[in-house]
């Protein structure tokens, strides 16, 4: 065999072999104590820090996001919030994910507390001397009420007080020019009254708080 052609392919399986060194490749190898990171893009809704998970561990659901006027539906694979994230998914590269939202309905206020007017029927024996009716909403200080008209057939008197509608217990007493005149009624539960808007005392006899002794009436509507 000629010897230039021993040469040539000798050097043609050096080049091969070389050739088929350079082009084969080297697989990635994760290690088990490689960590990923798992983004939350909320979409407009409150902040919400990423994580980093360990290779092969699952994610934990994080608290739900907010975003005004609007509800959470939850978290999902793409911006559109069309596939949902499958939570027990096995961490094994870098996520983002995305919340959901849907419109939520209009919060509903509570109902406005209403203003209203509060009457009183006093009687014979208490507006005697010209007393006049004083109101003290929930242990508070007494205000003198307006006084509406005389009944002289009867012998009592109207009087009234604008309520704001957030009172609960109301005491009426007997006085003069902010004078104490030894006479009131007992603690008045107002939810009590139900649809009634006047607490009448024109048919009680003299009781004195000196003695220990405090007037009750009755609920009652006012009709003049």
């Amino acid at each position: 065999m000629n010897l230039r052609i021993v040469l040539a392919s000798l050097c043609f399986a050096t080049f091969s072999l070389s050739l088929v060194g350079c082009i084969s490749t080297k697989k990635e190898v994760i290690e088990d104590d490689t960590y990923f990171t798992v983004s939350f893009d909320t979409q407009g809704g409150n902040e919400i820090a990423p994580v980093a998970v360990l290779y092969g561990e699952t994610v934990a659901k994080p608290t739900d996001p907010t975003k005004e006027s609007y509800e959470f539906t939850g978290w999902y694979e793409d911006k559109e919030a069309v596939t949902p994230f499958d939570f027990t998914t096995k961490i094994t590269a870098d996520w983002t994910l995305y919340a959901g939202w849907k419109i939520g309905s209009a919060p509903i206020d509570p109902p406005a507390e209403e203003g209203w007017t509060l009457y009183f029927r006093d009687a014979a024996w208490w507006n005697k001397d010209e007393a006049q009716t004083w109101a003290a909403f929930d242990g508070g200080k007494a205000t003198m009420m307006t006084h509406i008209e005389y009944v002289k057939e009867s012998g009592y008197n109207y009087w009234k007080i604008e309520m704001t509608g957030k009172e609960s217990t109301v005491v009426f007493s007997r006085q003069h020019d902010g004078d104490d005149w030894g006479a009131e009624t007992v603690k008045i539960t107002l939810a009590d009254r139900g649809s009634n808007d006047m607490y009448d005392i024109s048919n009680t006899t003299a009781a004195w708080k000196g003695s220990g002794n405090y007037v009750t009436g009755t609920w009652a509507k006012y009709a003049k």
